[in-house]
């Protein structure tokens, strides 16, 4: 008796824990797609920042060129 009691139990968990897979594969998949948009987002603005900087270090290049 104990045994089909514990068996039981068992059947349940297991069943608990398929949901919970079931669950855990859609927040890890959100949360891929999240990290994935930060990225890109931050290498643009990355892109961005480097961008306006060459431009004002190129500037000052051409500012001490012709002051030569």
């Amino acid at each position: 008796m104990e045994v089909a009691k514990l068996e039981k139990k068992a059947i349940k968990v297991l069943e608990k824990i398929e949901k919970n897979k079931e669950k855990f594969k859609n927040i890890s998949g959100n949360n891929e797609e999240k990290f994935k948009n930060i990225r890109e987002k931050t290498e643009e603005r990355f892109r961005e920042i480097k961008k306006k900087y060459d431009e004002k270090l190129n500037n000052i290049i051409e500012k001490i060129d012709k002051a030569l």
